[in-house]
């Protein structure tokens, strides 16, 4: 018993840190920088941190602006628009001081506007940076001793709310598609959430978030909207629910909210029937295709959504209708009028006549044999 509940709370501590990627929050405020970015807790408020740059290794991030020798990291929240940062050194072991930059990741985003690398025996010199934020997103803040010098220092930012990190606000209603064909892909989208820094998504019945297995968090900006890939050979009838929960590092308690998606085939599509003439045969159908004979055709498409949309359509070829006209009499010298065309000699006729229909057309075969009759000069006439 012991052992599955053991194993009961592993899978559920899995589970949740597969959901919950954000960076935790640091304890409080005198929790020592880290010495890697990408294990860097975030500070809900590291106004007036103070501290020193002795003890610390040194890892070259892409773009800096000079070089690395013994950089710390401290991560926040944005909780304004905008902030400059000064970083005031004291203690310096050899009077050169300290260099500032901010990064957005801890992957490969360059500096985005905010690097002072300091210089050579400035160790009485604030060095600042002014950079554009993002309300709720994480950034991280480096610090690093110039030619690795070990100096105490400070942090000063202005405004102070630029690192308090906001509260998220509330969650609007999931939008987009209320039904999806199986193995189809759509968009789902909430309003943006203010102080918002991720999303966590979830999806239930196999369908994938971005291509990704259920649960995925998505990093703002951009994490409200996520592509939605429904399961193949779901059975129908059947629905998945997609949920979402806005979060930041310093906010991670707040509501769910759901939508569920019926996953539905798209239904064949009838277009209208034809009839054609078999002289107007091959007849072209919309997708292009060239027939002459009776049949109920039907052709493929790709959907919006990427599922396969079928469209077919009934084509009637009418049959050549073809009429025998019996043997007539005629006097040598007369004709006879088939359809209005008039024939006068013997021999064996074929008259294409168009039908009461209009469309139609019918063919009368006829042979025409002129004879001499005895004692009258007349001739005979004979329509088979």
């Amino acid at each position: 018993m012991v052992k599955k509940l053991l194993l009961l709370c592993f899978l559920l501590q899995s589970s949740m840190s597969l959901l919950a990627q954000v960076p935790d929050p640091c304890p409080d405020n005198s929790t020592p920088a880290s010495d890697f970015c990408s294990s860097t807790c975030i500070y809900c408020n590291f106004n007036g941190y103070t501290g020193t740059t002795a003890g610390y290794s040194g890892q070259t991030p892409p773009g800096f602006c000079g070089t690395i020798e013994n950089e710390q990291w401290l991560g926040f929240i944005a909780g304004a628009p905008a902030a400059t940062f000064t970083a005031t050194a004291t203690n310096c072991n050899i009077g050169n001081g300290i260099q500032i930059a901010l990064y957005s990741d801890c992957n490969s985003n360059p500096v985005p506007g905010g690097c002072n690398s300091g210089a050579a025996g400035g160790a009485n010199t604030p060095v600042s940076i002014t950079v554009s934020l993002t309300v709720g997103v994480n950034y991280y803040l480096l610090i690093d001793g110039y030619a690795g010098d070990q100096c105490d220092f400070s942090i000063n930012v202005v405004p102070p709310s630029a690192v308090q990190a906001p509260p998220v606000g509330p969650i609007g209603a999931i939008q987009g598609p209320t039904k999806i064909c199986p193995g189809g892909v759509m968009n789902v989208s909430v309003p943006l959430v203010t102080g918002a820094g991720a999303y966590n998504w979830t999806a239930t019945g196999g369908a994938l978030i971005n291509g990704q297995p259920s649960p995925l968090t998505v990093d703002a900006p951009g994490g409200n909207v996520v592509q939605i890939t429904a399961p193949p050979n779901a059975p129908p009838p059947t629905s998945i629910q997609v949920c979402v929960q806005a979060v930041n590092s310093c906010d991670q308690d707040n509501p769910t909210v759901c939508k569920t998606i019926q996953i539905q085939k798209i239904p064949d599509t009838q277009l209208p029937p034809v009839v054609i003439c078999a002289e107007d045969a091959p007849y072209e159908l919309p997708w292009g295709q060239n027939v002459n004979a009776t049949g109920n055709y039907s052709n493929t498409y790709e959907s919006y959504q990427g599922c396969d949309s079928i469209v077919k359509k009934f084509v009637t070829v009418k049959a050549p209708l073809i009429k025998n006209l019996p043997p007539q009499t005629i006097c040598a010298g007369t004709c006879i009028t088939v359809c209005g065309e008039e024939y006068c000699d013997g021999g064996n006729f074929s008259h294409t006549c168009e039908s009461y229909q209009g469309c139609d057309k019918y063919h009368q075969l006829f042979h025409f044999v002129v004879e001499p009759r005895s004692g009258n000069n007349q001739w005979r006439g004979a329509f088979l």
